[in-house]
């Protein structure tokens, strides 16, 4: 399986934690914070910030189609509040 696969997996189930963050990641991937960085830059062209917010953003689209309620989805990606 691919490097932006391990990612996916380890963030997708964690991503409702507003607390998450990119070192959590890098850690769950067995990485350090730069070579982190470094990989998913290679791979996705985007930084590991920017590629979290693309990550959540898709699984609220993802969810919004399946009708899952705007509320619920902040909730599920990690925005607890809708402001």
């Amino acid at each position: 399986s691919s490097p932006v696969t391990g990612v996916q997996t380890c963030a997708l189930p964690i991503l409702a934690d507003e607390n998450f963050s990119i070192d959590t990641l890098a850690e769950q991937m067995n990485m350090s914070r730069s070579n982190f960085y470094r990989k998913i830059k290679a791979l996705s062209g985007m930084s590991p910030n920017d590629y979290l917010k693309a990550l959540r953003m898709n699984k609220a689209a993802e969810l919004i189609q399946g009708g899952t309620r705007i509320s619920e989805v902040a909730a599920q990606i990690g925005r607890a509040s809708c402001r």
